[in-house]
């Protein structure tokens, strides 16, 4: 995974599977709002 600045990071997909639930979820609450 690249991240601009940062460089390569390995990161672990239940981890990154957990960020994205977190930001759908907050996107999805933000809608609804």
């Amino acid at each position: 995974v690249k991240i601009r600045g940062f460089g390569e990071f390995p990161i672990p997909p239940a981890i990154m599977f957990a960020i994205l639930a977190v930001i759908a979820f907050y996107t999805a609450s933000g809608l609804t709002a």
